[in-house]
């Protein structure tokens, strides 16, 4: 019976403290990923010009394609998807 008694209160010691650790790791985990969204969120500016419009916008991958058009023609901007940076351009009017 004390050996019984025994266990029990090891079991009850490593399932408060297995719990504790649990709690910690979410909480110190969920911080991080909100830091990270709350990073992916912040607005870029993307610079239309008067008369420009967003036609379409497709994600793939990595990269953010915006197609806009304007009375100068269209063109493609490509995107970082993560931060909004401008990897390059596409005219579609170009020869």
């Amino acid at each position: 019976m004390q050996a019984l008694k025994g266990v029990v209160i090891f079991m009850g010691v490593l399932l408060i403290g297995g719990v504790t650790v649990l709690v910690y790791l979410i909480a110190t985990g969920a911080g991080k990923r909100a830091e990270e969204a709350a990073a992916m969120r912040a607005p870029a500016s993307i610079g239309l010009q008067a008369g420009e419009r967003l036609v379409e916008m497709r994600p793939d991958g990595p990269r953010l394609y915006l197609h806009i058009d304007g009375p100068d023609g269209a063109r493609i901007l490509v995107l970082d998807a993560q931060d909004g940076a401008p990897l390059g351009e596409i005219d579609l009017n170009a020869p």
